[in-house]
């Protein structure tokens, strides 16, 4: 269960990102995450899917592109959310991330952990609704 660092990270970036298991993890509290569900035996799939909160479209012309979001853990009945740091549209795209589960009839108990001990809480919660 070891995690080796990818030492080619895009330009401008600053986090080391993980690799475990195969799995190369977008920042190490993904990681850290990823871990902690395989440790409390919970099943997830990492960004299994993504989702398309606006279609593209055209506007006078100009071509808008679509809105899409990919949530970093599924869980069979919850959504886990990694910020370290909120970029300036997360709130808006989580919102609409929600909106679309709800009418696709896919609602589910979400986290957006911030840190490890939101993690470790998280998969407290998760286990106890589970028992």
């Amino acid at each position: 269960m070891s995690a080796k660092i990818n030492k080619e990270l895009p330009r401008g970036t600053h986090l080391k990102h993980p690799i475990i298991d195969g799995i190369e993890f977008k920042s190490p509290l993904e990681g850290y995450t990823y871990n902690a569900f395989k440790q409390a035996h919970i099943p997830i799939k990492y960004e299994p899917e993504h989702f398309e909160l606006q279609p593209s479209f055209d506007y006078l012309g100009k071509k808008y592109r679509n809105i899409k979001y990919t949530p970093d853990f599924i869980g069979e009945d919850f959504v886990c959310e990694c910020k370290g740091r909120l970029q300036r549209d997360f709130p808006l795209r989580w919102k609409m991330f929600l909106y679309k589960f709800k009418s696709e009839g896919l609602e589910r108990k979400t986290y957006i952990v911030h840190n490890h001990k939101e993690v470790d809480e998280m998969n407290k919660d998760i286990k106890c609704n589970k028992s």
